[in-house]
Order: C-alpha cells, then sequence, then structure tokens
C-alpha cells in the first residue's frame, strides 16, 4: 500500500485519495535516503483495486447530483494506478532508479567503487528519453499531477517530488508531453479498473435524452423541456469550419422577404444602430488579449472560440462605421470610419448629441452631432464596468431608458458556473442601470449568465434581453432564452437555472438564493448562442411579422448536431410572446456543415427593413419586405416608434413640465423600465422653471456580488463626472 512519509516536514509520497483512510498497519522501510522505500509493484496493484471497485459501486448506485464527484474521485484513482503501474511494471524499475534499502545510490554514495555492480550498472545506463525514465534521484509521483485534476474541475497544481543530494532543477513536463507518453501495458487488473471506469461513464451519458432523437423545438417557448442533467468528462463538441460566403451567396429568406448585402468587407461586424437621421452604426470587435490560461480546458476553448470565429486573417478591427443611404433605397453610399483602437467595443446608445459606446471594461461618452463623418474629440467615462484580466464574457452591451434618463448595461459572467468563485464575479452576471448624467449605477436585475441584445420592448415599455445560458450539463441543457428583466429580478445564475431547477456542480448549495430566483419568459432551445434582439413594432415589416422580436442565434458549438446560425421570429401580443416562433433567415452554414456566417447583432435601418451583423461572413445583411415597404421617416434604434404605448408613455415624463411648482411629477401607472426606483423618490421641479437637481445618490455598493439580489443606487467608483455636452 502506498503511504506517506515525512522527513523534516517534507512530504515524500503521495497517497491516492481512495486510500486517505487506510494508512499502512507497519512502518514502511527505509532507503539510502532515509525515506520511505516504494513497497512491490502487486502490492501496489492490489491496494488500489479493492477501493476502485468499492467506489465504482457506489458511484452506480449514487443519486445524479452526486454522481460527479464520486466520478472525479475515481479518475483520480484509475489514474493512479495506470502510473504506478507504469513505473513499477517488469523492466522498468532500474530505468525509474529506485534506490533499495540494501542498495545505496550510486549518484549519491561518495565511494562509487564500492558500490553493488547493480548501482554500477545503473550508472552507466544511458540518460532516459521518455518522460516516465526519470533521473535515479528525483522520484516524481504522479508527474502530471497539473494535468489531471484541471480536466476534473479540481484546484490542485502542485508537483510532488522527493528532495535529492545533487539540487540539480526539477523536470516539469508540459501539455504535449503528457499526450504523447508510450501507452501503458496495463494488466488484467487494470483492464477491469479501465472497463469498470468506461461502464460508468456510459452511465453517466445514458442519464439524459440522445442527443440525435431530442426534438429542439420542444425546447423553444416559454415552457420548456428539460432533461436531467448530464456531466460527462468530455462534453460533445462540433464546431463549424469558417468558409465564408462565394459570389452572388446570399442567405436563404422565408417567402414575403427579400435579402441583399448592405456592407460587405467588414471586421467582425457584431451589432447595428440606427441614429435618428437613417445613418447605421456597425460596430466591429474582438475579444479583448491577454486572457490567462489557467487550465487544460482554457486553451482547449480558446482553439475552439477561433476557430468558430474564423482562422483566416483578419482586417483591423474595434472600431465603429458609419454606414450612410442618401437617398433611402437600400444601398450604402457613404461610409466612415468614426472610431478606431478601441477596448473591444459591443453596445451603442445616441442621445443629446452624445454617442454611449460600451467597451469591455466602461462605458464612454463622445461628442457626435448627427450628420458628422469623424469623432475627434476625447472621450469622457460614465462609468467603469467588471473588465480584465480574465473578462470571459466581454460583450457588453447598451440601451437607452424611454425617458432617456437611464443606460443599461449588461456585464456577463466570468465563468461558466461560477467554478471561478463569487469574488470573481462581483458586478458581474447582471444588468447595471447607469444615470448618464452622474455615472451613479446600480444592479438593475442579476442571475443572467451572459445578456446581450438589450432593448426596450416599445409596446410595453420593459427592458428585455437574451442570455447564453451555461455549457457542460449535456447537450441539451440549458435552454438560451429571451426575458424582460425586472426592476430587483434573479434570474438563477450559478446556483439554479430557468428559474429553480438546481445545477448539481455547485458546493455547497444555496437553496435561499435558488428560492429567489424567476423563470424568464421564452426559452430558445440549448446553445443557440442569441445574441442579437429586436422588435419590429412600427417597422416596415409584412403583416404577419409586424409585431415580434427577431433573434439572432449565433450557433452551437458544444452539441454534436448544431443548432442556431439562424434569424428566428417570436409573435407577441400585449408585449409578451404569444405563437411559435418561426425560422426567418436561414441558410448560415451549407450542405456540408460549413459555416459561411454566423449572424449576431440585428436592428433596423432608416427604412424599417431588418439588419443583420454577420461576423465570420464581414457582411452585414439586409432583410426587407418584398412588396417595397419604406417608413415615411427614419427610427433611430433608441427611439420608440410613433404612436406606440411606450413612446406615448414616455414623451410626458421627458418633455412636458410638471404643472405645478412644488409638486413631483406624476409616475406612469405601469412602470417601464426606466423609472425611477421607488427607493429613490423624484425630486420637486423648480419654481423658476429651471431642471431640479439630481437626487444625490446613496453609499456605495459596487462590491455586493451581482450573483445577490441588487440594493439601492451606487456610486459608479474611480470614474469622473462627466461634463455637460
Amino acid at each position: 500500500m502506498c503511504t506517506v512519509g515525512e522527513k523534516d516536514g517534507t512530504k515524500a509520497w503521495l497517497k491516492p485519495s481512495a486510500l486517505r483512510h487506510h494508512p499502512s498497519p507497519h512502518r514502511p522501510a527505509r532507503d539510502c535516503h532515509g525515506f520511505p522505500a516504494l513497497p512491490a509493484r502487486r502490492d501496489n496493484c492490489l491496494s488500489l483495486v479493492g477501493p476502485v471497485r468499492a467506489l465504482s459501486l457506489r458511484l452506480l448506485r449514487a443519486d445524479p447530483p452526486h454522481r460527479h464527484p464520486l466520478l472525479a474521485d475515481l479518475a483520480s484513482d484509475v489514474v493512479e494506478f495506470l502510473r504506478l503501474a507504469a513505473v513499477l511494471r517488469p523492466g522498468r524499475r532500474r530505468a525509474v532508479g529506485h534506490c533499495r534499502p540494501h542498495r545505496p545510490c550510486p549518484s549519491c554514495d561518495p565511494n562509487p567503487a564500492a558500490a553493488p555492480a547493480g548501482c554500477r550498472r545503473l550508472r552507466r545506463r544511458p540518460p532516459p528519453r521518455h518522460p516516465q525514465q526519470l533521473h535515479p534521484c528525483r522520484r516524481w509521483l504522479d508527474r502530471h499531477r497539473a494535468l489531471r485534476p484541471c480536466l476534473l474541475g479540481r484546484d490542485r497544481r502542485r508537483h510532488y517530488r522527493l528532495p535529492c543530494p545533487d539540487r540539480r532543477p526539477a523536470c516539469r513536463h508540459r501539455l504535449e508531453n503528457a499526450m504523447t507518453c508510450h501507452p501503458l501495458r496495463q494488466s488484467k487488473r487494470g483492464r477491469a479498473v479501465l472497463a469498470s471506469t468506461a461502464l460508468i461513464v456510459l452511465a453517466l451519458t445514458g442519464c439524459s435524452d440522445s442527443e440525435d432523437s431530442f426534438d429542439i423545438t420542444r425546447q423553444i417557448g416559454p415552457d420548456p423541456y428539460l432533461p436531467e442533467p448530464q456531466q460527462d468528462l468530455l462534453p460533445d463538441l462540433k464546431v463549424a469550419e469558417v468558409v465564408g460566403w462565394g459570389e452572388n451567396e446570399t442567405p436563404d429568406v422565408v417567402d414575403g422577404f427579400t435579402i441583399t448585402a448592405y456592407a460587405k468587407d467588414l471586421s467582425n461586424p457584431r451589432t447595428v444602430h440606427t441614429l435618428p437621421n437613417g445613418d447605421v452604426l456597425v460596430v466591429q470587435s474582438k475579444a479583448p488579449p491577454g486572457k490567462p490560461i489557467e487550465r487544460p480546458k482554457d486553451f482547449i476553448r480558446g482553439f475552439i472560440m477561433s476557430m468558430a470565429a474564423g482562422g483566416s486573417e483578419q482586417k483591423p478591427t474595434n472600431l465603429i462605421t458609419l454606414l450612410r443611404d442618401t437617398d433611402r433605397n437600400g444601398t450604402v453610399d457613404e461610409r466612415f470610419d468614426l472610431l478606431k483602437d478601441l477596448n473591444s467595443p459591443f453596445g451603442l446608445a445616441w442621445i443629446d448629441d452624445t454617442l454611449y459606446v460600451a467597451a469591455a471594461d466602461a462605458v464612454l461618452a463622445y461628442d457626435y452631432a448627427l450628420g458628422a463623418n469623424e469623432i475627434t474629440g476625447e472621450p469622457r467615462v460614465v462609468t467603469p464596468l467588471p473588465g480584465g484580466p480574465i473578462n470571459h464574457h466581454w460583450t457588453k452591451d447598451l440601451a437607452l431608458s424611454p425617458d432617456g434618463r437611464f443606460l443599461y448595461a449588461s456585464v456577463g459572467s466570468n465563468s461558466n458556473a461560477g467554478e471561478r468563485g463569487l469574488e470573481a464575479e462581483k458586478g458581474r452576471a447582471a444588468v447595471w442601470q447607469v444615470d448618464r448624467e452622474t455615472g451613479a449605477s446600480r444592479i438593475y436585475g442579476s442571475g443572467l449568465r451572459n445578456p446581450n441584445g438589450l432593448t426596450i420592448n416599445p409596446e410595453s415599455g420593459e427592458l428585455w434581453t437574451v442570455v447564453n445560458e451555461r455549457d457542460e450539463l449535456g447537450p441539451n441543457l440549458v435552454p438560451d432564452y429571451m426575458t424582460s428583466v425586472k426592476d430587483g429580478a434573479f434570474y438563477g445564475w450559478p446556483w439554479s437555472y430557468y428559474g429553480q431547477h438546481v445545477d448539481p456542480r455547485l458546493h455547497p448549495p444555496r437553496p435561499d438564493m435558488v428560492e429567489k430566483a424567476i423563470k424568464p419568459d421564452y426559452a430558445l432551445s440549448s446553445h443557440v448562442a442569441a445574441l442579437g434582439l429586436a422588435f419590429s413594432l412600427g417597422m416596415a415589416m409584412p403583416e404577419d411579422y409586424a409585431n415580434g422580436a427577431f433573434v439572432g442565434n449565433r450557433g452551437s458549438w458544444n452539441r454534436t448536431h448544431f443548432n442556431g446560425y439562424k434569424i428566428l421570429y417570436v409573435p407577441f401580443e400585449n408585449g409578451v410572446p404569444a405563437g411559435e416562433a418561426r425560422d426567418v433567415v436561414t441558410g448560415f452554414l451549407n450542405a456540408d456543415e460549413q459555416a459561411r456566417g454566423r449572424p449576431v447583432g440585428v436592428g433596423f435601418d432608416g427604412t424599417g427593413a431588418l439588419l443583420i451583423a454577420d461576423d465570420v461572413g464581414n457582411t452585414v445583411w439586409r432583410v426587407a419586405n418584398a412588396d417595397g415597404t419604406v417608413l415615411p421617416n427614419p427610427v433611430g434604434t433608441d427611439q420608440m416608434p410613433e404612436g406606440s404605448p411606450a413612446a406615448a408613455a414616455a414623451s410626458p415624463a421627458a418633455t412636458a413640465p410638471a404643472e405645478d411648482a412644488g409638486t413631483p411629477p406624476q409616475a406612469d401607472p405601469a412602470p417601464a423600465a426606466g423609472e425611477t426606483p421607488a427607493t429613490t423618490p423624484a425630486p420637486a421641479a423648480q419654481p423658476n422653471g429651471e431642471q431640479p437637481p439630481a437626487a444625490p445618490p446613496s453609499p456605495p455598493q459596487t462590491d455586493v456580488p451581482a450573483t445577490d439580489p441588487p440594493a439601492a443606487v451606487e456610486d459608479a467608483p474611480d470614474a469622473p463626472a462627466p461634463s455637460q455636452p
């Protein structure tokens, strides 16, 4: 049995996790250095078989929430067994250089001539070439320990090595060495352990519905079907190779629409934003560099994301380009780059000759008058946002409240399911509400893993968003969704998903937080990567698409069958989803399942036609009404369409003065998304007709994690107060 011996407080041997409660009943023998001698090979093998078999039975009988930790322990013991077997199998003992108690070590003995012949033969043996062939006095147990726990989601990155008198630097094997190790000559017992592990993995795989037979339409709607969580050591991965669009190729549209290329030769277009004069701003960006790679999983994920984004050489990005259609015929006549060298921009908003840009770490304000072709002034920091160095979900979207007072900023989580700890999630997985005049901010809605596509529903005046949910619970969990964002609401991440369905990976559990989680409004099915949202009310769409939401689904990479890669339409009635979703724009995957494009942001141009930002096709597509209908006047992204309920509700609060001096403005009957929270009373109008001063913000609360329900208004930390434009 493997034991742990100590000398001068230094650990000499590492016990397998399954044997921690089975100490050796006798004192281990010592080698020439005074450290415990390595037991016989047969003893090592036999000592592991019993605990592994018992742990296998426990795992097969365990409830699904407890299977993942047990599987991790079992895999740890199996890997330990295989490595011990590799070190101790016949013909390798001398190559490893184990010093037996009765045979002094030639490299440490001051009198080599007195060493037995076996040690002299060992000294003359050529230097090892394989990673498992170590120096005689450098004995590593579990030499690739930094690799294995990362694959199992554990945080053990320490190497264990016996001290050696020669004081030479220790060997650290890289990932590629671990991947190219010589195949092990497994014994019957080793094969039995591997077979039991494979049986367990297959059993866990069978806990969820088969992806081949799963109907994804069951997960689209207000009440999606949610199978049992599935936790695999190797999750499903399938990335579409990016090939781009050929000559005269376009996506496919349903009857009633036509599609044309609005702008080409862009560089990773992410979002589109229309100004009140009809000019269209296209945000082009990529992820900020410098994200630390802490685990092999991070390296693999980065490689997958690079494949999903296209591997070809890209033009300079992180810029904002203006597209101008002067004659309103659906083609771009002028094109200018307004801003360059930004820090991964994504969301935009415009009001009062000020352009607000949501970068990866802050909301910035630029002076910009409609019709200008360039921006030369320096930006002002409205409020900082959670940024690097990790910045796992870096896209920050923006929306303007109907009354024009507040900005809403989306901030995604720093992990998949909280594996980096809640300290890394402060202020994240949430939608912020920012006072654009003072920079004061607060958490408006939380528990949203990766919200994007912020926009105001013109029928209800509520803030809506699309959310990318968590991964690694199987190919059919968890469905991405779109939802209205209620003031102070908590939507579950990371403790639960789609309401109060508990994530079994979170320890310790938080039933109090699960109880607070509310259910989203509408599921879009699993792993579609929804990033864009735009409401069609008041736009020049066909009658069947006159009141609803268009959703941009960028597409999956962690399913064996692709999902997404299209524009979806969800009909609305009375401000809520009503009816079945329909595919409107498809064809982003070709017949060979190669990606010609990936839709991200959606919006409407000055004529009322739908615009789609295709970030790997480097194109903005224009989907127009087939009968040629256009709007009489442009409607900006930040404006509510004329005659819509939200426009009527916002007009009195934004423009009409108070009738009686000293009387606060009356609140709307139904609270709009941009309405002042109840915790901050509205100031009274001044007798001289001037605008009332802004109410002082309450004490800072920016250190409150976004996973907890929000409290009162926060002060933006270290942000200079913006001057008036």
